[in-house]
């Protein structure tokens, strides 16, 4: 017993330690490119490899005897290599993101030696993720990993996720534009420039108003940082460090701190004053000062006047803290890098070191990560809907979604549509909890309860087969009433796993007795027929949102069945599988998104509702909903997601599919496919869907809601 006693004690210690008074040591340091930034072909370079290598030596080395938890390292080139060698080297996780390359493609493209980005390390026990990516830029460009797309600086946060404890800390590192102030000092060298260049004074004039163009670009980085500290990060504990370009009295990080209540830990820890930008004594700072590029050509004057400005020294680099962190949580902070080694200095930027205690942000984490939140707010949204859609003509009626009226995470998404070819359409979907809220998360149990009716007047069919013809398209009235419930549960933050019964009956009328569907198919098509059957699935499911993902993948087997055992007019049994995978492509957020998915059926006396099917706004956009029928289906989807304006996003696309008498004569031969277009209007809740395919036989145009896949 007393054994017992002890090793209970041993593990509530050993928990103590990895949560409650913990120290965090983060790190953020501009490791410097040792590029000029001047060229097209190949960037100027200051300095010869070996040199550079050396400096990473020297940066490695320092970083492993400061012991640091967390590391923000900025103007990492090439970022893709000299991240993850960093990371090596360290036996550390790495989430890295290129911000300046130019023209590429992958690593191809000009300028030949400019792929520069920013790099996030942690201990593997911190489980570092990637979260997202904040474009503090001007101005158009598109920047990112897979590609690259740009002729002006861009300025971006890379955004990452430790776990301590119970705990979730959102790493934001950053680094913003170098700028000169317009102040009278600065109007005073710049004027000094200009008067060489020319004696007119309408053109001193021009050219001083041009150098301080860009001067509030800086300020403009901060106010998009602002809506995303206030806004999606506003409870979440954030550090937030790294180059600013601008020193704590500056105007830039006084509306930062003050727009948004962050504490600067090196102000808190009594070195707010040290210099992390020091031209006295940093013998690298020397080729920023100096009136030559590094090919020796004299500088244009905005570069003059930044050479200018580069003589004086500032602090720039910093370590911020959101409003989820106290003053004494700040143990203490210091200048780290700041030396030589045989006289060269790892980088033209000193790194800045803080110790935090994590206890307060721990024992705030009431509720595990990993699980539903349990504090959702109560939402509503609503949408009037006016459409034309290819199968049902033009359309009428409004679509709501509330969250958490109830207080139980529950959502309700209700449609009532009717439309001008006769379909009348009635849906209601109850989760508890919310599908979007318990994404990617861990729960014991959820149910959904779906009731759905639709009646068309105007269904279309063509046979049965691959090989129908658009010739033989009859029209038919069916009627289908469904109802779904389903138990899931989570039981990891990926794998799901579903159970649920499903009572479907449909009624088909106003056809002729002769017509290809009255002879072609079997007696329970040829009045209404119902079913009770079982469904299950298991899934793993790593996308980062249910309603709108952008990176993750899927692989789901889905089983339905059932009988006359289960009171059924006719036995079912139904596979499905489907593979989905989703990546950012670059920024601002263009998304790749592909599905293949597969579906067999088999049964007795199976009415044409149960088989599978390809066409329509779910599977094949440039084709009439239903168009091909059988068996077994197989078919893929791919799109690039990207956005426009405000909630406004766009959309290309292909489709291609087929049918099957059963799954095994699947061929990947013959298959029908078209291209598509589209648009997205991006809800709080769902999303708005409108897309046109373009088949061989004619051209779809459907509006719903929610992304195809």
């Amino acid at each position: 017993m007393k054994k017992r006693a002890l090793h209970i004690l041993f593990i509530a210690l050993l928990a103590a330690d990895c949560t409650f008074g913990q120290t965090l040591k983060v790190v953020t340091m501009n490791i410097w490119t040792g590029l000029d930034y001047i060229g097209y072909r190949r960037i100027g370079e200051y300095e010869p490899q070996a040199i550079r290598d050396q400096r990473s030596r020297m940066l490695i080395k320092e970083l492993k005897s400061n012991l640091a938890d967390v590391i923000a390292l900025q103007e990492v080139n090439p970022v893709q290599s000299l991240g993850p060698a960093i990371a090596d080297e360290l036996g550390y996780d790495c989430i890295y993101e290129r911000a300046n390359a130019g023209l590429k493609i992958g690593r191809i493209g000009f300028p030949t030696n400019l792929n520069e980005g920013l790099v996030i390390l942690a201990r593997k026990s911190l489980r570092l993720e990637f979260v997202d990516v904040w474009d503090l830029s001007d101005g158009f460009g598109l920047f990112g990993n897979a590609a690259s797309l740009h002729w002006t600086e861009r300025r971006l946060g890379l955004v990452g996720r430790i776990r301590i404890g119970t705990a979730e800390v959102y790493v934001v590192n950053v680094h913003i534009s170098s700028v000169v102030p317009d102040d009278s000092s600065a109007r005073y060298v710049a004027r000094h420039i200009a008067s060489s260049r020319t004696q007119d004074e309408q053109e001193i004039r021009q050219i001083v108003q041009e150098l301080f163009s860009d001067a509030d670009s800086r300020m403009r980085s901060v106010e998009l940082m602002l809506r995303q500290l206030n806004g999606p990060y506003a409870d979440k504990p954030c550090i937030v460090l790294g180059d600013f370009n601008a020193g704590s009295s500056q105007p830039e990080i006084r509306r930062l701190r003050t727009g948004s209540n962050l504490l600067d830990a090196s102000e808190i820890a009594g070195i707010g004053s040290s210099l992390t930008w020091d031209p006295e004594r940093n013998t690298n700072i020397r080729y920023s000062v100096q009136p030559v590029d590094a090919s020796g050509d004299s500088l244009t004057p905005a570069g003059l006047l930044s050479a200018w400005y580069d003589g004086r020294p500032r602090t720039i680099d910093h370590i911020f803290l959101n409003r989820s962190w106290k003053v004494s949580d700040v143990e203490g902070a210091h200048i780290v890098l700041d030396k030589p080694e045989n006289g060269l200095f790892a980088s033209d930027h000193y790194g800045v070191l803080a110790a935090l205690n994590v206890s307060n942000v721990v024992k705030s984490a009431v509720t595990n990560p990993d699980e539903v939140p349990e504090s959702a707010e109560k939402e509503l949204e609503g949408l009037p809907i006016l459409s034309y859609d290819t199968d049902t003509g033009l359309g009428y009626g409004v679509k709501g979604f509330l969250l958490n009226y109830l207080g139980a995470e529950e959502s309700f998404d209700v449609i009532a549509f009717n439309s001008s070819k006769g379909e009348r359409w009635y849906r209601m979907v109850f989760s508890v909890p919310d599908l979007e809220l318990r994404q990617g998360k861990v729960y014991p149990l959820s149910f959904d309860l779906t009731v759905d009716y639709d009646k068309y007047l105007k269904n279309n069919f063509y046979g049965v087969g691959n090989q129908s013809h658009e010739a033989d398209r009859e029209t038919y009235s069916k009627e289908p009433v469904e109802i779904l419930g389903v138990l899931s549960r989570g039981f990891t933050r990926e794998f799901v796993a579903q159970l649920g019964l499903k009572y479907r009956t449909v009624r088909n009328f106003g056809y002729e007795q002769s017509s290809l569907f009255a002879r072609s198919l079997s007696s329970i098509n040829k009045g209404t027929s119902s079913a009770l059957t079982m469904t299950g699935s298991m899934r793993y499911d790593s996308r980062d949102s249910f309603v709108n993902p952008s990176k993750g993948q899927v692989a789901e087997v889905a089983l339905e069945t059932g009988g006359s055992w289960l009171m059924g007019d006719y036995s079912l049994t139904s596979t499905t599988l489907a593979l989905q995978t989703y990546h950012v492509l670059f920024y601002p957020k263009t998304v790749f998104a592909a599905k293949l998915w597969g579906q067999a059926v088999g049964g007795n006396n199976l009415p044409i509702h149960v088989l599978a099917t390809a066409g329509g706004n779910r599977t094949l956009r440039g084709f009439p909903q239903d168009r091909f029928l059988d068996k077994a289906a197989m078919g893929a989807n791919a799109e690039i997601r990207f956005p426009i304006y405000w909630r406004l996003g766009g959309l290309l696309g292909i489709d291609a599919a087929r049918v099957f008498s059963s799954p095994a004569s699947i061929t990947l031969a013959d298959w029908v496919y078209n291209p598509v277009v589209g648009l997205r209007f991006y809800m709080d809740t769902f999303v708005v869907r409108a897309d046109i395919g373009f088949g061989s036989e004619a051209t779809g145009f459907y509006l719903n809601f929610g992304q195809l896949f």
